[in-house]
């Protein structure tokens, strides 16, 4: 997303059950404790990221323009199984220039 700040929301418990417990999170404990990874860091299971944008039309949204943007963080209650979203950041995506030459794919 752009350099402004994301609105944040968070959800704490699992809107099913309450519990507080989830699966990546669960998973993290441990990588943490050898020092594998940032003690601060959340983990979640799934990424969602998208643009706000109307896949209906040729509408053409110009280079380096901001459009509505999120990233939802989904994990797994590790009590009942629910995945939902604990975490969402709402904020601004700016369209880059695409790449000149498409990504190549290389065979052995």
């Amino acid at each position: 997303m752009s350099e402004t700040k994301p609105r944040v929301i968070t959800f704490d418990t699992c809107p099913n059950c309450g519990s507080r417990r989830r699966l990546a999170d669960e998973l993290a404990k441990d990588v943490k404790a050898r020092g594998l990874m940032n003690k601060d860091l959340q983990s979640c299971s799934f990424l969602l990221k998208g643009i706000v944008q109307d896949m209906t039309t040729k509408a053409i949204i110009p280079i380096g323009v901001g459009v509505p943007a999120y990233i939802a963080y989904l994990d797994i209650c590790m009590d009942c199984g629910t995945v939902y979203s604990f975490r969402i950041e709402i904020g601004e995506a700016k369209l880059a220039k695409p790449n000149k030459y498409p990504p190549t794919i290389h065979t052995s």
